[in-house]
């Protein structure tokens, strides 16, 4: 299915409605754990690949390393994933869109400084690393919005709903989410 207007790229699911109490209680290391209010809310992400080129002396070819990335553009979180994930074209059907709150400009440079951190750390060389984008792609994630009442720490997180990592939720975005 091609995507037409109104259709969005939306990643697959791995963490279901029902799973979210598992995912808490993990995070939580506790049972008695007590989500007040959960509801689906749509996030932009940008998928990064990242090419990464080692010169090689005597001859030799170069050491070719791909990275791909991701950055939740509502939290900022950058996280690395071992492949292209799929996705589904699909339109929204009803969850909060959360806003972009990171700085598109700023995303592409932090993704390249974490690549080579991460080449400079498990590769040896003697010329420095060169590192390319090869792509880029805007996408959306679901995000399960839970309101806690945990008896030490209330609070409002993000459960990723392709990786199960829980976030905490930006204070500007409480009050959005709210009113929406």
């Amino acid at each position: 299915m091609r995507p037409g207007r109104g259709y969005m790229k939306i990643l697959e699911i791995a963490v279901k409605k029902e799973e979210i109490p598992v995912v808490l209680e993990k995070y939580f290391r506790s049972e008695n754990v007590v989500a007040k209010d959960m509801f689906p809310c749509l996030a932009p992400v940008s998928y990064f690949e990242i090419e990464t080129r080692i010169k090689r002396a005597f001859g030799l070819e170069p050491r070719i390393i791909t990275q791909r990335f991701f950055v939740n553009m509502t939290t900022g979180e950058i996280f690395r994933v071992p492949s292209r994930p799929e996705t589904a074209d699909a339109a929204p059907s009803g969850e909060f869109m959360a806003p972009a709150l990171v700085a598109e400009n700023r995303v592409e440079k932090q993704v390249l400084q974490l690549s080579m951190r991460h080449v400079t750390r498990y590769y040896k060389f003697f010329w420095r690393p060169e590192a390319v984008v090869t792509a880029r792609e805007e996408m959306h994630i679901l995000l399960w919005a839970v309101e806690m009442e945990h008896p030490a720490k209330p609070s409002s997180l993000f459960i990723n709903a392709y990786s199960g990592q829980v976030s905490k939720v930006p204070v500007n975005l409480l009050s959005e989410v709210a009113a929406g």
